[in-house]
């Protein structure tokens, strides 16, 4: 009985015969391969990409509507030091703390970008190109943190020019919450099974920003507990949450990336 099932088996598994390569044809393919090859170069083939001309096209990766919003926050935050009521806006410290809220409103804006690619079905796709899914996710956030970075650089050196702020303090009050947002939302994005599923990430941005706005206008002591944590003997905490915050960033990128070619790997 044994032997019949092994017998059949092997029959089973013999290779089928396959039928002799034609050397007259595979030579007929290479040359025809090539004779169109040369003709696409002769009428002006687009040559391959430089990783500078691959860069800049990120930016209508990200899409006008991205950068719109960005533009939008930080034109809004500008704007507000000059329209806000006089009880807000005579407390320096009030004011502080309403700026820094938009760091997270910057972080929450560009999310979207980080699970664009898999929530239109491309990610198949962008893995079989020139560059590869790091790549190209890196290339995208660099974009957005240098712009959310000139962008809060420059809210800090409009209020140090209008209120009398040193201008490396008010770097350090915009730049700890932008970090600290980013650390936080990729941890939980990368605690998601599927890229998709931004979610708790957008919630964890929108309360941050929440708490820090209803810190500052709803104070019952305008300036008395804000200066505890924008006055100058908070500046050294300020500097050890901004360093730890940058490592933790550091590393949620770099789970993030292998996880994109660990992806890679399995599409």
């Amino acid at each position: 009985m044994r032997n019949r099932q092994r017998n059949r088996l092997e029959r089973i598994l013999q290779p089928h015969p396959v039928p002799g390569a034609d050397p007259g044809r595979i030579a007929e393919t290479l040359s025809r391969s090539q004779e169109l090859l040369a003709d696409r170069l002769r009428r002006g083939g687009q040559p391959r990409s430089t990783f500078r001309q691959f860069y800049l096209a990120q930016l209508r990766f990200v899409g006008r509507r991205t950068w719109a919003l960005h533009a939008l926050i930080l034109v809004f935050a500008g704007a507000l030091m000059q329209r806000l009521p006089e009880s807000i806006a005579s407390d320096r410290l009030q004011l502080i703390a309403l700026l820094s809220a938009a760091a997270p409103l910057l972080v929450l804006a560009g999310l979207r970008t980080l699970a664009q690619s898999s929530a239109c079905g491309m990610m198949e796709l962008e893995a079989s190109t020139y560059y590869s899914l790091d790549r190209l996710l890196l290339a995208r956030f660099s974009l957005l943190g240098a712009v959310d970075a000139f962008g809060l650089a420059l809210l800090a050196g409009l209020f140090s020019a209008s209120g009398g702020q040193e201008f490396a303090r008010m770097l350090l009050y915009l730049f700890t919450p932008f970090t600290l947002a980013s650390s936080g939302a990729l941890w939980l994005q990368n605690r998601s099974r599927s890229l998709d599923r931004g979610l708790s990430a957008q919630l964890y941005l929108a309360c941050f920003a929440a708490f820090q706005a209803a810190a500052a206008v709803s104070s019952p002591e305008p300036g008395h507990l804000l200066a505890r944590f924008y006055g100058a003997a908070a500046a050294p905490v300020w500097l050890l949450v901004l360093g730890l915050s940058l490592a933790a960033l550091a590393r949620q990128i770099n789970r993030l990336l292998r996880s994109c070619r660990a992806r890679e790997i399995n599409l």
